[in-house]
């Protein structure tokens, strides 16, 4: 019984190394195989993601500071007269006043800061800017004339007269400015001139918050 038992263990470590033997080498030859390919894997790291830096954005748009982004050229008739209608026009006077100036408008970036820029993540970026406002409206004097001018057989010239249009044609340039679209143009503007600085610094999309 001895010897039976001593007979059956001798064979069941025999089996178990030969099905070692067996087993063992089909996976020994894929381990050898691809070391330098597992080594890669351990070693070689992920690609790196450059997060793109609101700050730098912030100090180059500040450094637009008053940044003019929209003009338009005006031109207007102005017609004035004093005392044309007293004793018939005698001590009257009319002139034709040719008006010609520009607007200009743009966007203030002296002031804006970091909490004006947020991140919503490594591509995209949230921005408030001021709104455009109108920088100058102003009467070329240059190019300004009266065209025509008459007086009354005992009127004296009044140069208060011309300088009276000249304040209306002001005042009137900047009435038509304000209902004209002279302040879309110079937001998107503005909008166009901060994106491409955000697209430079790495953010692909740029989203305005102030409108």
């Amino acid at each position: 019984m001895k010897k039976f038992l001593a007979g059956f263990v001798v064979s069941t470590i025999l089996i178990s190394c030969i099905a070692v033997f067996v087993v063992v080498p089909k996976i020994i030859p894929k381990i050898i195989s691809d070391p330098i390919k597992t080594a890669e894997q351990i070693i070689t790291p992920g690609p790196v993601e450059v997060v793109p830096d609101a700050t730098a954005l912030v100090k180059e748009v500040q450094l637009l500071a008053r940044l003019e982004t929209a003009s338009v050229d005006l031109i207007q008739v102005f017609p004035a007269s004093r005392d044309n209608k007293r004793l018939g026009g005698i001590f009257g006077e009319e002139l034709t006043f040719i008006a010609n100036g520009k607007a200009i408008a743009g966007v203030d970036l002296n002031y804006v800061e970091e909490k004006d820029f947020q991140i919503v993540d490594n591509h995209t970026i949230k921005i408030n800017l001021p709104k455009a406002k109108i920088f100058n409206v102003i009467i070329d004097n240059n190019t300004s004339y009266v065209a025509c001018r008459s007086k009354g057989l005992l009127a004296t010239a009044d140069p208060q007269l011309e300088t009276e249009v000249r304040i209306t044609a002001q005042s009137k340039f900047e009435e038509i400015v304000l209902k004209s679209d002279l302040l879309n143009e110079a937001n998107k503007n503005a909008q166009n001139i901060v994106r491409g600085l955000a697209q430079k610094i790495g953010f692909t999309t740029v989203v305005f918050t102030n409108n």
